[in-house]
Order: C-alpha cells, then structure tokens, then sequence
C-alpha cells in the first residue's frame, strides 16, 4: 500500500507540484528500495507495470515503459 501511495504522490499532479515522469518515478522507487521500501515489491511494482494504471494517456501500449526501462 505504501508503495502505491508513493508513487500515486509522484505521478498525479498536484496543485502544489507537477506530475512526474514515469522515469523519474521509478528512479526514485529504486532508491528507496531497501531502505523505505522492500526491493522484492519495489521490483514486482515496476516490473508488472502496476504504475502505467495511474496515468490516464495509457492505452496499453508498453513504449512508455520501454523507453522507461531505457533511462
């Protein structure tokens, strides 16, 4: 839940902040494995996809993703 709630702050826009993207999102999920968070579900959180659910242009294509996976 923790995990979710994270990146749910990260990738939606606020009125105080814009909304990260999906690179910098998992950037910072990573770093905090381990130390905040438990690397096996930070991994299992990128690796499944489970962060493309939040944002609204996703039309299932995974290019976003693979360019993500890229930086």
């Amino acid at each position: 839940m923790a995990i979710a709630d994270c990146y749910d702050a990260l990738a939606t826009e606020r009125p105080y902040k814009a909304a990260l993207p999906l690179a910098e999102c998992e950037k910072i999920l990573r770093k905090c494995a381990g130390t905040m968070y438990d690397p096996d579900l930070i991994e299992i959180f990128i690796s499944r996809r489970v962060g493309m659910l939040y944002r609204e242009e996703h039309d299932g294509d995974d290019a976003d993703y693979e360019n993500a996976d890229a930086g």
